[in-house]
């Protein structure tokens, strides 16, 4: 946790930022997944690509945030999480954070869920991109977008399904 959020912590909240969209609050990671859809419009699918990348890995940001405050562990985020890029990965490569997520969560991760094996497609296209300059398809653009989405909602049910009884009241 950052200093400007500490103090809502401890009380059953945690600073989440939303960001304004013609009104309706957004998570910086739906605000992000609009933009690769916007991005696709435009024909520059590599950087949509990026951009539902990105959607994922502020997603798994929040999910980890909520589920230390939910368990009354939020001053382990900044000495487990914190000092650590790859806890916004949830790839079948990334066992650690499956572990500690499965632990959150108590969700085991069913390797017959196709979201899975997506998300390590997904992921495998972003690095190719991100880190050797491969260009990319509007097809595997709108599938990045479709992971993302699919991922995002997930995550998002599975908060929504632990998250403690007047949480945040």
């Amino acid at each position: 946790m950052t200093e400007s959020n500490k103090g809502n912590v401890g009380r059953g909240r945690i600073a989440i930022p939303e960001i304004q969209a013609n009104g309706i609050g957004l998570h910086e990671y739906e605000v992000l997944l609009r933009r690769a859809k916007e991005e696709v419009d435009k024909s520059e699918f590599s950087l949509s690509i990026i951009m539902s990348h990105a959607s994922i890995e502020i997603c798994t940001e929040w999910a980890f945030k909520l589920l230390f405050s939910f368990k009354g562990i939020e001053y382990l985020y900044d000495a487990i999480v914190k000092p650590s890029w790859r806890y916004n990965n949830m790839s079948s490569k990334n066992w650690q954070v499956r572990r500690l997520y499965s632990s959150l969560s108590g969700e085991a991760f069913d390797n017959t869920n196709p979201l899975w094996n997506n998300l390590d497609l997904h992921m495998e296209k972003r690095h190719m991109i991100a880190h050797r300059g491969v260009q990319s398809t509007r097809q595997e653009a709108e599938f990045s977008i479709e992971v993302a989405s699919n991922y995002i909602a997930h995550i998002t049910k599975t908060i929504e399904a632990i998250k403690p009884t007047h949480w945040g009241d």
